[in-house]
């Protein structure tokens, strides 16, 4: 588990303790790390990287990698755990929903070959805007990332609590993708076994937070739950993913 200095981050309590919790589940942030790793390549920036927990993935890697999010806290701590480190080009703060970041940061415009972004559009009112931004900060042939949770028919009080303001469908994605000027290469779910434990979690017994021992629980499945998203063809899962290029 990642240990935090828990001052700094009570503001954020929900989100601190949910990424805390999802620290402690190495095997989880490696299967989903692998379910994008092929589409990674050069110099990728990541958007919301919050505790490191998809970071240092795309670190051990190899990859060069500049991390960035929207809380100041968030990037001392990335500052600290990831000193020092060849592959580390920087981390910053970065608003993915700002309205000119043309012209408020034109150091990030046309520099990345890859954007990673999961789990983020979600929590921003204006996810074209979002998408914008992202077609932005990508050189022409870049490769977009996006991870958001899936099936609106699962929102309950746990994605309330976490700051979504929705979940996607399919083409509600895509279209979101596309509106904003980027071109879908391709799409599928990820982890069907987790819309059990959602629906479970957040429906049944009406949670409010992931809790670090439903997350050690998961992790003991993992394989499992790589078995079905196989069986699937990743039609189904609680998360989607798209991967969408810059063709300008």
């Amino acid at each position: 588990m990642v240990m935090l200095d828990m001052e700094m981050f009570d503001e954020d309590h929900v989100g601190r303790e949910t990424l805390e919790a999802i620290s402690i589940a190495t095997r989880f942030n490696s299967w989903m790390y692998s379910s994008i790793r092929q589409y990674c390549t050069g110099l990728v920036l990541e958007i919301g990287s919050g505790i490191g927990n998809i970071s240092q993935c795309i670190i051990d890697d190899g990859h060069d990698a500049v991390l960035t999010d929207y809380s100041m806290r968030y990037v001392e701590h990335l500052s600290r755990r990831f000193a020092g480190l060849h592959n580390l080009r920087g981390v910053c703060y970065f608003d993915v929903a700002q309205q000119h970041l043309e012209r408020d940061e034109p150091e990030h415009v046309d520099r990345y070959d890859t954007v990673v972004i999961l789990n983020v559009m979600e929590h921003i009112r204006d996810d074209v805007n979002v998408v914008r931004n992202i077609k932005s900060v990508l050189k022409p042939g870049g490769t977009a990332i996006i991870l958001v949770p899936a099936f609106q028919s699962l929102y309950c009080d746990l994605d309330r609590e976490l700051g979504h303001y929705r979940r996607y469908s399919r083409s509600q994605l895509a279209g979101v993708v596309e509106k904003g000027g980027l071109q879908v290469s391709t799409e599928y779910a990820f982890n069907s076994l987790g819309v059990l434990g959602w629906l479970y979690s957040g429906k049944f017994r009406q949670k409010h937070q992931i809790s670090t021992s439903s997350m050690s629980v998961f992790e003991k499945v993992v394989w499992v739950a790589k078995l079905l998203d196989a069986a699937t063809l990743k039609k189904v899962g609680l998360s989607r993913i798209v991967v969408a290029i810059n063709d300008e």
